[in-house]
């Protein structure tokens, strides 16, 4: 018997086994340093003591936008500064409250449907339209959006979602004809 083919073949095939888990772990090293190297490029955010003295505070006006719980990382990559009309598949999956998703189906609704409504009920009433009077008509209502919202939510029993959704959006087109309907008075 001819054991020295078969243990040179092993030994061939261990030493390409050996050579290949060589390549494995001199890529891995690589990746590691790689990994590293844009680690340590990272701004790092360091913020070393806060002192709030509400007694000296005194605000006479408030304005811009507040985001809790954002570094400044993630701050710098939004793009609209209304986070509650962004349409991320993450924020989809999390459960919102019931205004917050009421508040988003009303401003789709309006963005979708807003203007046609406009142009149907303004033909109804014979009041001409212009895209800038719609849309300050849509901004207008979706200006007064969370208030409504909040009147539903105020009440006792508090209605559903889509109670609250249904109500709106009747109101919106009552609203929206009543003004059209002044305006035709005010247009003679």
């Amino acid at each position: 018997m001819n054991y020295y083919g078969s243990w040179q073949q092993y030994m061939e095939q261990m030493m390409k086994q050996l050579q290949e888990q060589q390549k494995e772990i001199k890529a891995l090293y690589q990746k590691l340093e790689s990994l590293e190297h844009n680690h340590s490029d990272q701004p790092k955010t360091v913020i070393e003591k806060i002192e709030y003295n509400f007694d000296q505070l005194k605000i006479e006006s408030l304005e811009g936008t507040l985001h809790i719980g954002l570094t400044p990382q993630e701050l710098s990559e939004i793009d609209d500064a209304s986070l509650w009309r962004q349409q991320d598949p993450i924020q989809k999956s999390a459960p919102k409250p019931d205004n917050q998703q009421v508040l988003e189906e009303l401003d789709h609704y309006l963005t979708e449907q807003g203007g046609a409504i406009i142009r149907s009920l303004a033909t109804h009433h014979q009041v001409d339209m212009n895209q800038q009077k719609e849309q300050s008509i849509i901004q207008d209502i979706r200006n007064q959006l969370p208030s409504r919202i909040g009147h539903y939510e105020n009440q006792n029993p508090k209605p559903g979602p889509e109670v609250v959704v249904q109500q709106i959006k009747t109101e919106i087109e009552h609203s929206i004809a009543q003004y059209l309907e002044q305006s035709k008075g005010e247009d003679k």
